[in-house]
């Protein structure tokens, strides 16, 4: 998991050389490490690649269901290990995403 609109960073799972072949990588704005986005703008507002756990957020969050706004999040967040195993992309961070960090890192004690 990674966010789009913005340089892929090293710590992506497959690296980045998996990106090579995605056009963004050479776009003025989407090829640059801030990308679409504004330093600090907060982990939550990064739009994200699209796989089975953002997925999962959006029908969650879309249809009613009452997991609270942390709870998403650690559904949203626990394959997007560039940033909670590795540190990446933390020029997005806002001060309330460090608490969410600790959450997702405490759900994937049990992922897998």
């Amino acid at each position: 998991t990674f966010p789009v609109g913005c340089a892929p960073e090293e710590a992506c799972v497959f690296g980045r050389e998996s990106f090579n072949e995605n056009p963004d990588v050479d776009h003025p704005v989407y090829g640059s490490k801030h990308g679409m986005y504004q330093p600090g703008c907060g982990i939550s507002n990064l739009t994200m690649s699209w796989g089975h756990d953002e997925y999962m957020y959006w029908v969650l969050k879309e249809n009613g269901c009452t997991i609270p706004e942390e709870g998403l999040n650690m559904i949203r967040f626990h394959s997007f290990y560039p940033w909670h195993d590795k540190g990446a992309y933390a020029q997005f961070e806002a001060p309330e995403d460090a608490k969410m960090k600790r959450w997702v890192r405490e759900f994937n004690k049990f992922d897998l």
